[in-house]
């Protein structure tokens, strides 16, 4: 059971496994709040609005900027993405992962006094490329620049393993609740210098 911890911000690149990672911690621990964002996409198979995302339409978004309403937001292949502030608010209250943008990340970072930042990584660039299969070189280009931008002021890393949840799941307990120091994203220094080579 875990009762508190300070929020936690999870982030890494497409392909990196982190929304995977994210729903097995929730499955595990129910108690512990995935801070929900909003989108003006359209919503996929199996998302569930007001779970998964919130799904507004843009009109309803751009009040919302013009409203105050967003820590942050952005703007990908035409649509909007964003984090309220009522979502950080809750995090002063209940255990809560936001599985969020490496830029997205960083923002957010700034609201609180202490929080975990953890930054998913694939095991290789081959296996980044084989999970990107025909999403092309642009998300991969895309990811270079993300973990690049992290190695700056994340703190903890989890490579994301194939069929490896289980530890990964592990992994995270040990980041949150044992502080564990060979999790340091500055142990993982050389293996991100070395990831795009």
């Amino acid at each position: 059971m875990i009762n508190y911890f300070a929020p936690v911000i999870i982030s890494g690149p497409s392909g990196s496994g982190k929304d995977t990672l994210v729903k097995a911690i929730i499955n595990k621990y129910p108690q512990i709040h995935d801070a929900i964002g909003c989108t003006t996409r359209n919503r996929r198979e199996n998302e569930v609005d007001g779970v998964d995302m919130r799904f507004v339409s843009k009109k309803v978004f751009k009040k919302m900027v013009v409203d105050g309403e967003f820590v942050e937001y952005s703007q990908y292949a035409g649509n909007y993405y964003g984090m309220t502030f009522l979502e950080l608010n809750r995090a002063h209250t209940i255990p809560t992962i936001f599985n969020v943008g490496v830029f997205a990340a960083q923002t957010i970072k700034q609201y609180f006094n202490e929080s975990i930042s953890i930054l998913v990584m694939p095991p290789s660039k081959e296996e980044l490329l084989k999970r990107l299969g025909d999403r092309g070189i642009d998300r991969y280009n895309s990811a270079k620049k993300d973990i690049l931008f992290a190695k700056s002021f994340f703190e903890y890393v989890i490579i994301s393993k194939n069929y490896m949840i289980e530890e990964e799941v592990a992994d995270f307990e040990n980041i949150v609740l044992f502080k564990e120091e060979s999790y340091k994203l500055k142990y993982f220094v050389n293996f991100i210098d070395d990831f795009f080579k």
